[in-house]
């Protein structure tokens, strides 16, 4: 072995501190050295020469070089050995610049030290082993990530260099900050005229794929090859279909504070941000769902519906109802309202009377003849659907059905149609005229009824076994009753529950004693004590083995039933029921007991307690304990047809029925979410779709916390309100009639209602917008939807944020009304901003006196040490623009001026002249004056005074700070940060574009804080970078890249944990798990084999042999072993 020591004086900023000579002296006595040489400056063509002469002359087959980092110039001696034909991984690189000469000032230390290092790395260098890049192809494709200008001008290069360009944006145009802006400086250019030709040009050019409201969600891959996942936020508006007219806006009622204003306007939930925005198409603020629409089984938008409540546009509620809920006239009066539930008004006083608020508007319509006639949906498709049985479930699906344009009947075995709706909700509850009016608008569509017409074998329907449907789906609903299971059962006067009120609603004689007991807790048992007052009964005991606390029943609903002198009996269970010649005479029951097993219900099983036993002097026994699936009037193999859980399809192609017993599938408005269900499975069916589809992506629900719900209230953003409740027939008046005992809420009651609704839910989904376009661009049921992307090249140009002003109090931001940051004030002199370019206070007039003040969150160590660039010019530009606009006196209070820039002193100079007063100290702090002014108290520095100056206005110049999820963004793209926050580049002067990870290149703000033509300047610079990758066709791969031993490795997932660049993943080979490390996506920082306990990973390049070298040489000098020197 022949190593090659090549010592570098580094002009003198080695050679001032460090004795090269003598270091070359000591180097020459250690083992297996065989050439030692010094260099003014080994980089230089004489000095690499020199490497590759030694190479090729003498043999040498090991060099280290002892200069600067290895971050300079380590490619440089690499590319000199392999040009000679040596392995450019025979190469160490000792750092006497940086650890020696610019650390120590004594030369006797400072070369001991550099002997020291050098021996370490001839120690190593004799472990070296050959390593060879690998060569791969490159996606010849780029991402830019940020469409301000700096992301603009950086696709536009690459476009314009012929390769294609993903431009991913986060918000809904592209522009960023410079979109805010009024002028630039030093010229005072507009900002917009600048601007808006480079976004037109962007989004025009046929290489550049905008993607608008989108996240980069997950980066995989390498240099070259990456696979990037790219989240599509839905934006609600077809950008392809929108024209821009803004009619949405007009019609939209919500507003909400302008984020591109920044706060000091409004604009509509269906907003564009601003006029010249690129895509100029509007996009619906959705920040999540309403609690109440995600309670509702069926999604009804009741925020929606009750917008239109609050504005009196009553006719417009009910068309929303009507949108996903076809028996709105019933669900007004008879829903268990789970949505209730969730309102966020609870947390306040009471939730929302959504239920009463339904009702309301259907009453109110239908009274005045209001509502549009129903007319017949055309029919556009060949196939026909057969619906059997007319209940929620089976209606709902109809109607879904025939609004795509299928042919839909509905076969019903009884005389009249509704299900349990008509045979199971006694009349005092649900008037029958009322739901008759809900299925006339149902079969107005088009859509087929057909009673008295009972289907025993529904697969006999079905065109392929001869009959005229090509699909059919069983909607039978729940009508079968649980039995008690005890003694006596079968005695006359015993009854079911639902029998019960199905023939009372038919019209029909029901024989009833005059002491009934009902066993059981839900609505049904509640009807059933209630109907049997009315048909007759004197005495109704509600029998139920649980607590009153635990009744199923709603307790306003048990409330009405007792005040109608109905009596609960808590706690008791039935054990068996007494007769006389066939009649019930008595049921006996006993006090319940709960054990510690649970049952089906998750409640904790009831049992009789032994020795409480007593008799319950009744006559008639009526059993309301629950209801299943009715099948049984059909063949088999059809009475016990389930359809499958996630797509409602059975066995039989083409046939669909529910569920099964399922809790809860009594309820009307589950029984329509099945019916939506079931039409969406059919259609797929009918059009040859796969029938399970993925499930929806399902937006965050506004669900608030009662600590947010009272910090609301004690802020004044919401006051407490009284809900209105419904009036009620008397009880004279309801008893023994089958009258409506609810009334409806008055209309002035209605509109108080609603106004206390939240809007929680931000948008309310009232379909304004949506009728109100005439491009049909609008679609509120767009789902956020994941794209994979590959390319080979990816930059970063995601700007930056302002500093929060109200981190720094004593400047009073937020406090006093005319302290503005400096982007605000920039919007206060814009054209198009909200006081159309008028320098205004807060009450209308113009200021006389304005201060602005420098460095507010910069240039102080206890927020941001580091100097933002451009705040002493923009704070110029706002003075002269404050000044022209209002003539006020303008006041600028600064530390020193930053002007470094091509114009920037001129313009210093030039704003000096026109009258701005340089106050140089920086304000310490803002105060209220008696007569409501402002006083900016400050040191003058040139003075030695404080000074005290009364102002109208005071404008903060606030830094340039990092992206709030900088850090995110950092682990998803795999760069490192500076101390400040902003993305490090891999070298300040000779790498000021790329990062540690190849292939990705930062400009920009994102990058430091820098001015425009800065920003432009890097972001053409990162766009080469880019473009000369993509160009080379093929990358070469590090090779110093970690190693599983497969044979040490137990599997335990350590090295997947700690990799930073997600490169070690779990695998199975030959059965076995173990850990795999991808080479391509390594990149040797050696986390994994630091914390792999079975030392089961090496890192090439920095084995273990090769770390033990080098320590041992560093800490026992070698001895000399005599050698032929060159």
């Amino acid at each position: 072995m022949k190593i090659g020591v090549y010592v570098c004086y580094c002009g003198s900023n080695i050679a001032a501190t460090v004795d090269v000579e003598a270091v070359a002296r000591y180097v020459r006595e250690l083992e297996n050295v065989f050439v030692v040489r010094t260099n003014k400056y080994t980089c230089s063509d004489p000095g690499q020469e020199t490497i590759r002469h030694d190479i090729c002359e003498y043999g040498v087959d090991r060099v280290v070089v002892a200069a600067c980092s290895p971050r300079m110039h380590e490619r440089t001696f690499r590319s000199a050995l392999q040009a000679v034909g040596l392995n450019p991984y025979f190469l160490e690189v000792a750092n006497i610049r940086e650890h020696c000469s610019w650390v120590h000032a004594d030369m006797p230390t400072a070369t001991a030290k550099a002997q020291d290092l050098i021996r370490a790395a001839v120690g190593r260098v004799r472990q070296h082993e050959a390593l060879h890049p690998r060569q791969e192809p490159v996606t010849r494709a780029a991402m830019v990530v940020g469409g301000g200008i700096a992301g603009i001008q950086s696709a536009l290069d690459i476009a314009n260099a012929g390769h294609p360009v993903y431009l991913v944006e986060r918000q809904a145009t592209i522009g960023g900050h410079m979109a805010q802006l009024d002028k630039t400086f030093p010229t005072l250019d507009c900002s917009a005229c600048i601007l808006t030709p480079k976004m037109v040009e962007v989004a025009a050019h046929p290489n550049v794929h905008l993607l608008d409201y989108s996240e980069v969600a997950e980066v995989q891959g390498y240099v070259g090859n990456f696979r990037v996942a790219v989240r599509r936020k839905p934006r609600f508006v077809d950008v392809d279909t929108c024209t821009g007219c803004g009619s949405c806006a007009e019609v939209c009622p919500s507003a909400l504070p302008s984020e591109f204003d920044l706060g000091l306007t409004t604009r509509k939930v269906i907003y564009r941000p601003f006029p010249q925005a690129v895509p100029n198409a509007f996009v619906i603020d959705k920040v999540g769902i309403a609690p109440c629409q995600d309670g509702c089984p069926a999604g009804q938008h009741a925020q929606g519906y009750i917008s239109y409540i609050r504005e009196g546009e009553f006719e417009e509620a009910l068309r929303i109802i009507r949108e996903d809920n076809p028996f709105a006239s019933v669900c007004g009066r008879t829903c268990h309202h789970p949505c209730e539930g969730r309102c966020n008004r609870r947390l306040i006083d009471k939730p929302i009377a959504i239920m009463e608020l339904k009702r309301f508007v259907v009453d109110y319509v239908y009274a005045r003849g209001l509502p549009r006639p129903i007319d017949p949906v055309p029919r556009t498709r060949e196939e026909r659907v057969a619906v059997v049985g007319s209940g929620p479930a089976g209606f709902t699906a109809a109607q879904h059905l025939v609004k795509m344009g299928y042919g839909v009947t509905v076969f019903e075995a009884l005389p009249v149609a509704g299900g349990m709706m008509r045979t199971g909700i006694p009349e005092h509850r649900l008037p029958k005229g009322i739901l008759q009016r809900d299925i006339d608008d149902i079969v107005g569509l088009g859509v087929e009824l057909r009673l008295n017409s009972p289907v025993r074998d529904p697969s006999k329907l079905l065109r392929a076994n001869g009959g005229s449907y090509d699909a059919v789906y069983l909607a039978t609903g729940d009508s079968r009753a649980t039995s008690l299971c005890i003694e006596g059962e079968d005695l006359d006067g015993v009854l079911s529950a639902v029998p019960f009120l199905r023939q009372v609603d038919l019209g029909r004689r029901v024989r009833i004693g005059k002491r009934v007991a009902v066993v059981g807790g839900g609505i049904t048992a509640v009807d059933a004590a209630t109907t049997a007052l009315r048909v007759g009964a004197e005495e109704v005991d509600l029998v139920y083995r649980r607590s009153r606390g635990e009744i199923p029943a709603y307790p306003w609903e048990l409330e009405e039933a007792e005040a109608e002198g109905i009596r609960l009996v808590p706690n008791t269970v039935a054990t068996r029921i007494l007769g006389d010649s066939g009649r019930v005479e008595g049921m006996e029951c006993a006090r319940s007991r709960q054990l510690s097993r649970i049952d089906q219900s998750g409640k904790r099983v009831v049992v009789p307690e032994p020795g409480t036993e007593f008799v319950m002097e009744v006559d008639t026994v009526i059993r309301a304990i629950g209801q299943f699936s009715d099948l049984v009037f059909l063949e088999k193999p059809f009475d016990a047809m389930v359809g499958d859980r996630e797509t409602l399809a059975t066995e039989v192609p083409g046939l669909f029925a529910g569920r099964g017993v399922v809790a809860g599938a009594g309820f009307v408005i589950n029984a329509v979410a099945l019916g939506h269900e079931a039409s969406q499975s059919i259609h797929r069916y009918l059009q040859g779709e796969p029938l399970q589809q993925p499930a929806p992506n399902k937006r965050p629900v506004e669900k608030w916390t009662r600590e947010e719900a009272r910090t609301k209230v004690r802020l004044g953003a919401i006051a407490p309100a009284p809900r209105q409740e419904p009036a009620r027939l008397s009880l004279d008046e309801r008893v023994r009639t089958f009258r409506e005992v609810v009334l409806p809420l008055t209309e002035e009651q209605a509109v108080a209602e609603a106004t206390r609704c939240l809007d929680c839910g931000i948008c309310s989904e009232c379909y304004r917008c949506v009728w109100a376009c005439e491009a049909g661009a609008i679609d509120h049921n767009m789902q956020e939807r994941l794209e994979e992307i590959d390319v080979g090249a990816i930059v970063l140009t995601t700007g930056f944020e302002l500093y929060d002003a109200r981190r720094v109090p004593q400047y009073g931001y937020g406090r006093f009304d005319n302290v503005y940051t400096a982007l605000e004030a920039e919007r206060l002199t814009n054209a198009g901003g909200p006081t159309g370019g008028e320098v205004l206070l807060k009450d209308g007039s113009r200021p006389q006196a304005v201060a602005i003040l420098h460095c507010i969150g910069s240039r102080d160590k206890k927020h941001n040490a580091y100097c933002s660039r451009v705040c002493c010019m923009y704070s110029m530009k706002l003075a002269h623009l404050i000044q022209e606009k209002t003539e006020a006196q303008v006041y600028e209070f600064y530390f020193d001026i930053t002007a470094f820039g091509k114009g920037y002193a001129e313009f210093y100079e030039r704003v000096q002249e026109e009258g701005i007063i340089f106050v140089r100290g920086k304000g310490a702090e803002v105060e209220a004056a008696v007569d409501g002014r402002l006083i900016v108290r400050a040191e003058e520095t040139l003075l030695g005074e404080i000074v005290e100056i009364p102002v109208d206005m005071v404008v903060l110049a606030t830094a340039m700070v990092p992206s709030a999820d900088a850090g995110e963004l950092a682990q998803l793209f795999h760069v490192t940060r500076s101390e400040d926050g902003f993305f490090l580049e891999a070298h300040p002067k000779l790498r000021p574009v790329e990062t540690a990870m190849d292939g990705i290149f930062v400009a920009g703000t994102c990058q430091a804080p820098k001015d425009i033509p800065d920003t432009v300047s890097q972001a053409s610079g990162a766009a080469v970078q880019a473009v000369g990758l993509l160009n080379r066709g093929q990358v070469e791969i590090e090779p110093m890249t970690a190693e599983v031993l497969s044979l040490r490795c137990v599997a335990c997932g350590l090295c997947v944990e700690v990799c930073p660049a997600g490169a070690a993943e779990l695998v199975q080979i030959r059965g076995q798990k173990q850990a795999e490390i991808n080479p391509a996506l390594c990149k040797g920082c050696g986390l994994c084999v630091a914390g792999c306990r079975g030392g089961a990973i090496t890192l090439h390049g920095f084995t273990d042999q090769q770390l033990l070298g080098q320590l041992a040489a560093l800490l026992r000098p070698m001895e000399r072993v005599p050698a032929e020197h060159a």
